[in-house]
């Protein structure tokens, strides 16, 4: 029973995380996108994200703990990581999370940062935006292929 709890609050964070960056990207940045960049929509866009960089950064630290835990549970010898499908499912798995966390770790802690304190109209801006919205959508697109692994894992 406690495993069952386990793979819940790690279906939970993913869900929370992954689910965000889709209402993210899908809804909430196309209906306040810019039209200029000194606008209020350029305001509430950013605080929307840092807000929700705490609660994706939360997920995270709650899915490789939960993921460590349910490893453990299922007790696979190292081994068979680099000789069965299920090891190789896991290390494609790992690879596209670790990904992620390097992707959000450029979008929260390098770009973020050094887009708060820049002009809107200085085109060093305009690109450092324009990253952060694609490594945005990226990262939503390794977490889908994230969660499609994580089936294939499950039908094993």
């Amino acid at each position: 029973m406690p495993w069952l709890i386990i793979l819940w609050i790690h279906l939970l964070a993913a869900v929370i995380w992954i689910g965000g960056m889709a209402m993210v990207a899908l809804v909430i940045a196309p209906v306040l996108a810019p039209r200029d960049p000194a606008s209020r929509h350029t305001e509430l866009l950013r605080a929307i994200g840092e807000r929700f960089s705490q609660v994706g950064w939360v997920c995270i630290v709650i899915l490789l703990m939960t993921g460590i835990l349910n490893l453990m549970h299922l007790a696979i010898p190292l081994d068979v990581l680099f000789t069965t499908r299920l090891g190789k499912l896991l290390i494609v798995k790992w690879s596209l999370i670790a990904m992620m966390i390097g992707l959000s770790i450029y979008h929260d802690f390098i770009a973020g940062p050094r887009l708060r304190f820049r002009s809107p109209e200085d085109p060093v801006t305009l690109r450092l935006a324009a990253r952060m919205r694609w490594s945005g959508r990226i990262n939503l697109i390794l977490g889908l292929a994230v969660l499609f692994f994580a089936l294939g894992l499950r039908r094993l």
